[in-house]
């Protein structure tokens, strides 16, 4: 393996503390101590609309919750790439974050005009499809891409949005980036209406439900 250099360590340690201050200036913060909660929230208003297919509508400026990953709690991607131990750890413990995403949305009552759950976030593309396979849709979330709509302005934002999450990447899981670039990220926005998120994972899920689940999603992941 090869050995990190100073100036290499210096730069990851940079890149976690200007993630750390934007933490702070955002508002995010963190909802369960549970360790398998690799989620943390902020709250925003929506700035453009959103239907989902269970007949949620959201509007401008309808309260959102929207989720950053706990990128500390992340499992760390193997050298080789990810591989079917690490895509099932994932999604169990996104799994295990929603339940508790959905528990902590029904127990405060200020959030109570919360209308969705999600973030715009950067997906690595491969040839004309994002690289997400059909984890998240999986999961619940409605997949949305603006990139198509964005004009000149919206596309430089959107150029630093995504080398600041490619930085985050190399910063807390850099075997994840193997043969990807800035260059091929793509920002999208991941969303579950509250109506689906209580529905999947305000209950208890049945006996054979997780097991069964987590095994297709971790092969989709791979791409197996």
């Amino acid at each position: 393996m090869q050995r990190e250099t100073a100036l290499g360590r210096a730069s990851r340690h940079l890149v976690r503390a200007l993630d750390a201050w934007l933490r702070r200036q955002q508002g995010i913060f963190v909802f369960s101590e549970d360790p398998d909660c690799i989620f943390r929230l902020s709250l925003a208003a929506a700035q453009a609309p959103m239907t989902f297919a269970d007949g949620t509508s959201v509007a401008p400026g309808d309260r959102l919750l929207v989720i950053h990953f706990w990128n500390e709690r992340l499992p760390v991607v193997p050298p080789g790439g990810p591989d079917l131990h690490w895509a099932r750890t994932m999604y169990r413990k996104a799994i295990a974050s929603l339940r508790l995403l959905a528990g902590f949305l029904q127990a405060q009552e200020e959030l109570a005009g919360v209308r969705a759950c999600g973030a715009d976030a950067a997906g690595f593309l491969t040839g004309p499809a994002l690289d997400t396979g059909a984890v998240f849709p999986r999961l619940g979330f409605e997949m949305l891409r603006p990139h198509a709509q964005a004009g000149p302005w919206g596309r430089f934002v959107e150029f630093w949005e995504n080398l600041y999450s490619w930085m985050l990447v190399w910063a807390y899981n850099p075997s994840t980036l193997r043969g990807k670039t800035p260059w091929t990220l793509e920002r999208f926005g991941l969303w579950i209406s509250r109506a689906t998120l209580l529905e999947r994972y305000g209950r208890p899920p049945a006996a054979d439900e997780a097991p069964a689940g987590e095994k297709v999603a971790a092969q989709e992941a791979c791409g197996r």
